[in-house]
């Protein structure tokens, strides 16, 4: 009777289990300020991140993890997703964190892991990857169908002035020009008031949803917001303060922002880890969120999106585009692709709240 061997290659795949939420033994992290690149030092963040249920995507797991000796030595996050696709529904997934320990690298394991994620999604992307991963995507036939803008937009020159170091007498010529960008941005508040409700959101509900499915057609918001995801990483977040601002017609929801402050290298950052309106509600949206952070104390607003259907309005605004572009990496299973060969003719609109993308900004 022929003995049938292990190749390596099975013996690594049997090492890797999904998980639907992370194990609280701290001993299953054998070293976890490895893992500080990804801000995922403690299981609350992961969870908080990442972690099921997903009432959108029964069954899918919030990573595979590749395990030996009882330590979790690599994985794949998942952040599973709904893309609004004309008249279908597709299931797909945010592929985030990627990670395998320094020492076992070079075995194929992040092939391995990536692969189980493209088995059980249609689309997967993957954002604001590390060059190694990067790498490994292009390798594995993932293709780059665009890029997410960096916009920046100053909102006190005073505190951008201080943050490098300019003396306070010097400061003050600047005043007058801060004074005006506030008065701008809340003259914009008040003419979007004469046809909308602007308030907090304290609680996000299913007409987060409806609004992705309602913008879906136009400016390409295929991937469906969801409310108790929305909730759950951002308003739920164990260690970051996050608040949401919305505009309403009538009581429906038009457009949310969702907001927190930073630090980095003494700039106070206003960031706007996520937004959805259609390019009409823009203006009105932006200059409510502008005014929320300015009261937080931010000196610069600065956020991430791809969305041609938005056309200039970024600039108009007073936005600049800043140097550093995120390529977003796709999968697009054999079968999809064929029947959707038009997939990235037509439009979309991404922001890197989707994802991950914005964690990468210091608390």
């Amino acid at each position: 009777m022929p003995v049938r061997t292990c190749t390596v290659a099975e013996r690594l795949r049997s090492r890797i289990r999904p998980i639907t939420s992370f194990p609280e033994d701290p001993r299953a992290i054998p070293d976890p300020e490895a893992w500080g690149h990804h801000v995922l030092s403690s299981p609350d963040l992961w969870n908080a991140k990442l972690g099921g249920p997903h009432p959108h995507a029964p069954g899918v797991p919030c990573a595979w993890i590749y395990v030996s000796g009882g330590a979790i030595l690599g994985h794949q996050g998942v952040l599973p997703a709904l893309f609004d696709l004309g008249t279908s529904t597709v299931p797909g997934a945010w592929a985030v964190d990627l990670y395998v320990d320094p020492k076992e690298r070079a075995k194929g394991i992040g092939a391995l892991l990536t692969e189980r994620l493209e088995q059980v999604a249609p689309i997967a992307a993957a954002g604001g990857l590390t060059e190694a991963a990067e790498v490994l995507c292009r390798r594995r036939g993932w293709i780059e169908p665009f890029e997410l803008m960096t916009y920046v937009r100053p909102l006190s020159l005073r505190g951008l002035l201080r943050a490098i170091g300019i003396p306070a007498w010097m400061r003050g010529s600047v005043a007058a020009i801060d004074a005006l960008l506030a008065v701008h941005d809340l003259a914009r508040v008040r003419r979007a008031r004469g046809v909308l409700t602007i308030r907090g959101i304290e609680r996000f509900d299913p007409s987060a949803e409806a609004l992705s499915q309602r913008l879906a057609p136009s400016i390409g918001a295929h991937a469906r917001r969801f409310a108790d995801t929305l909730n759950r990483r951002f308003l739920d977040h164990p260690t970051r303060r996050y608040r949401s601002v919305g505009l309403f017609a009538s009581d429906r929801l038009d457009g949310y922002a969702v907001l927190r402050t930073g630090s980095y290298r003494r700039v106070r950052l206003g960031i706007i880890a996520d937004f959805l309106c259609a390019p009409d509600r823009f203006a009105a949206l932006m200059a409510a969120a502008f005014s929320a952070l300015r009261r937080d104390g931010a000196d610069i607003a600065i956020v991430r999106f791809f969305g041609p259907a938005f056309g200039r309005a970024p600039e108009r605004l007073g936005f600049l585009r800043w140097g550093t572009r995120l390529p977003l990496f796709v999968h697009v299973r054999s079968d999809l692709r064929d029947a959707m060969p038009d997939l990235f003719e037509r439009p979309w609109f991404v922001t890197w709240g989707d994802s991950d993308m914005e964690w990468e900004l210091p608390a």
